[in-house]
């Protein structure tokens, strides 16, 4: 049975993939997820719709080690670069695979201004959000910028899962970072199967 972190952090996911950017933003930054402990960071650009994101340590898939996803909102994909093989996989957009970008959450019941502070050197509003309601209500903390209306930090009540942008710089983002790189081929099922990918 899926832990109550699990849940909530599913619940929060399937939650922003369909809160896509309603502004055009572009920038850069360290994308840092914690979930029972553990860390995971990567690389992230973003312009408008598109995602790329350098994973630290690769993501895992039957084929190999993944270093590059490029998440494309556009095109409902994600292309995940295995640089040795000079091959990419195409899955299917997942819940999981988008980071929060928008100031609020579809579905969520209650938010409550806490207080306006510093985070790094943003100017941040600190919410209290709860999505949901009864038994099934998640609540979380969310810090958003007050200029560029992004939540930078996301941490549930619990404090047993967090994500986080750091080392934000906002600055135009080339084009070529969300294609698929020249001379990269797409790989090819055999027959009667279906393409290895692992959900990050």
């Amino acid at each position: 049975m899926p832990s109550h972190t699990a849940l909530a952090v599913a619940v929060f996911s399937a939650i922003l993939l369909v809160a896509v950017p309603l502004e055009a933003v572009e920038f850069s930054a360290d994308y840092v997820t914690r979930v029972n402990g553990k860390t995971k960071r990567a690389q992230i650009y973003v312009k408008d719709d598109k995602i790329r994101l350098e994973h630290q340590g690769g993501v895992l898939t039957d084929l190999g080690y993944a270093g590059v996803s490029i998440v494309r909102l556009d095109k409902q994909v994600v292309w995940l670069l295995l640089s040795k093989r000079r091959q990419y996989l195409t899955v299917a957009l997942q819940k999981d695979h988008v980071p929060p970008l928008t100031e609020t959450v579809e579905g969520e019941t209650a938010r409550t201004a806490v207080r306006e502070e510093m985070l790094a050197k943003h100017r941040v509003m600190l919410f209290e959000v709860t999505v949901g309601s009864g038994t099934r209500a998640e609540h979380y903390y969310q810090w958003v910028s007050v200029e560029h209306h992004l939540p930078l930090r996301t941490v549930s009540r619990d404090r047993d899962w967090a994500v986080e942008y750091e080392h934000m710089v906002f600055s135009k983002q080339q084009d070529f970072f969300f294609e698929v790189p020249p001379k990269f081929s797409e790989w090819q099922p055999p027959a009667a199967s279906t393409p290895p990918s692992e959900a990050y």
